[in-house]
Order: structure tokens, then sequence, then C-alpha cells
């Protein structure tokens, strides 16, 4: 999938993006909002601001990482839009931003040595943590038995497919 800034998502991230774009767009007329949960581009990116901000103590974000990157540059959403965002969006966001600063971690040491192996113990600590259960649903079990299993095994080839809308990140 390339997204309308000309980014190419692989399969991996591009079903979690149209996962996250149906959530948080699924049709409501602007004056159901305040009933049914859903709230405006701000309203998320204060959402998704206040998540960095507060992120848990057990997840840490690696070494060097912006915790307030810009939203538009790492999704296909514009600021002004007029859309709507089911509340737990940002949040949403957020865990995504903190799971590819990981990945791109492991990337940038080609799978190998310390940097590498802190990246992947990190990814897996967030395997039972309440931030991932909130907001993917794995239980057929891809990310821990395959994605990471392969990445452990010093094969990258599925966590580089998952990382693809992770490079506006780095």
């Amino acid at each position: 999938m390339v997204t309308a800034t000309g980014r190419h998502w692989g399969p991996a991230t591009a079903l979690v993006a149209l996962a996250l774009t149906a959530v948080s767009l699924a049709g409501c007329g602007r004056g159901a909002v305040a009933q049914h949960g859903f709230m405006s581009y701000a309203e998320m990116r204060e959402e998704y601001d206040r998540t960095l901000d507060n992120f848990p103590a057990d997840l840490p974000f690696p070494e060097g990482v912006d915790l307030h990157p810009a939203l538009e540059t790492r999704t296909v959403l514009e600021p002004n839009t007029t859309d709507l965002f089911e509340v737990g969006s940002g949040s949403g966001y957020a865990y995504v931003y903190w799971e590819c600063m990981w990945m791109l971690q492991v990337l940038a040491a080609e799978g190998v040595g310390e940097k590498a192996d802190q990246g992947l113990d990190m990814l897996e600590s967030a395997l039972d943590s309440e931030m991932r259960a909130r907001h993917f649903d794995d239980s057929s079990g891809v990310w821990e038995n395959q994605v990471l299993r392969s990445a452990r095994q010093g094969d990258l080839s599925l966590l580089k497919d998952f990382a693809v809308g992770c490079e506006g990140d780095s």
C-alpha cells in the first residue's frame, strides 16, 4: 500500500493502519461525537501527546528518541481533517510509535549485538502489557511466534515487513 505521502507500507503495517483507520473513522456524524466516544483530530492529538507523556515506566523508549514527533509525518493523517477518531486512537498511535522505535533499533543493529538484543527484549516485554492488549489482538501469535522468534534467530525479513511504515520515524 502506498500512502498519500508516497510512503510504501508493507502488508502487516497496512493491515494495522487499515484497522486503526476503520476504528478511528467508523461512521458517525459530528452530532454523535460526545454520545459515541469519538473525538476531533485536535483531541486525538492531545490524547497521543498525553499518552507519550505518561507512557508506562516498564516500556521505556530507546535512548535519544523524540517523544513528541509530528504525528502527521508518521501517518497519512492531515492536521486539518474533519474526520472523527474513536477515543483511544491517539493512545494507539503512541503505542505504534513505541513499537516502531524498538523495531528500528533492532534493524539498525542488523539484528546483532547489544542494541538488537535490547530492542528485541523490549518488544518481547510488551507482549503481555496492558498497553498492547488494549490496542492489538494477536491471538494467532504471529507477532511473537513468527516475527520476534525469527528476528531472534537472525532472520529480520518479517520484522522489516512490519517496520516499513516506521521508516519516517528514524
